[in-house]
């Protein structure tokens, strides 16, 4: 059994982003986009029938490819320099707004399911309606049933067996064990993609953003090289499908939440909206 940690937060609302448009982000922490492909994951791989993807995004470059630079750029949208996160070390709120505190402001609600304790600290406090803490397995389960409600505009799921398995046996697509823990997450991909397809069947607008924070090599990550910094983006919107075409970074997912759910985008944010490229 896995540890429920709810957090029930009141915050000043400002504005209105589209009333019946939602996202849910799901992270996978440390997954390999070339494992990624040769792991049995019949839910991504219908995903990516289904939306749009890039299998040679980058990470950040101004940081190590660490959790807490990576993560704090896809909730940013802006580089490691900018954003202040370097390190998986003494985290805290990053520099620049995330996600959550943009949406919150244009009056949604905001959700967030991590099997990772800390990653809570890199957003503001204020900016989280629901946090859920966990192991993955609770964590998969509170993520389907955060969607299931319909109640929030922004629902982040972190899954973090991968990334764990990796450290333990090597981070390579020619490690079964590495291959087993993807396909274990895919299933539980499965499980939060069926609640997305009840909400849409209830007339809700949804995006599914699927991403990681890095790659890995060996038993590790955070060098600069390719094994590393080569990461994935999935996209799926009900409508457009095919690869992502141009240089793809986890700076993009960002700005593609914000442009989905109708909120104005900063001009500090250095990403690209990747749903409204051809």
């Amino acid at each position: 059994m896995g540890l429920w940690v709810l957090v029930l937060l009141l915050s000043t609302v400002v504005g209105a982003g589209q009333p019946n448009a939602h996202v849910l982000l799901i992270g996978i922490d440390g997954a390999r986009p070339d494992a990624l492909v040769v792991a049995d994951t019949p839910n991504l791989d219908a995903l990516m029938t289904q939306g749009r993807w890039s299998l040679s995004a980058q990470t950040q470059r101004r940081a190590p490819t660490l959790s807490g630079p990576g993560w704090a750029s896809v909730l940013t949208g802006v580089e490691a320099s900018k954003h202040g996160v370097l390190s998986n070390q003494r985290l805290q709120p990053v520099r620049v707004p995330t996600l959550f505190s943009l949406v919150k402001k244009h009056g949604m609600d905001t959700s967030l399911a991590s099997a990772w304790s800390a990653l809570p600290q890199l957003i503001e406090a204020s900016a989280l309606d629901v946090v859920v803490l966990g192991s993955e397995t609770v964590v998969g389960a509170a993520g389907a049933e955060l969607v299931d409600s319909g109640k929030y505009g922004l629902v982040m799921v972190h899954l973090d067996a991968v990334d764990h398995v990796g450290h333990q046996s090597g981070f390579t697509p020619e490690n079964q064990s590495y291959l087993a823990a993807i396909s274990e997450t895919d299933a539980r991909v499965g499980a939060l993609l069926r609640a997305v397809a009840s909400r849409r069947q209830a007339k809700e607008d949804w995006l599914v953003v699927v991403t990681t924070d890095h790659g890995g090599s060996v038993s590790g990550h955070g060098d600069r090289d390719a094994a590393n910094r080569t990461i994935f983006v999935i996209l799926s919107d009900g409508r457009q499908t095919g690869t992502l075409v141009g240089a793809v970074t986890q700076m993009d997912v960002a700005p593609t939440v914000l442009s989905f759910l109708g909120v104005p985008l900063p001009r500090w944010m250095a990403g690209r909206d990747l749903l409204a490229t051809p």
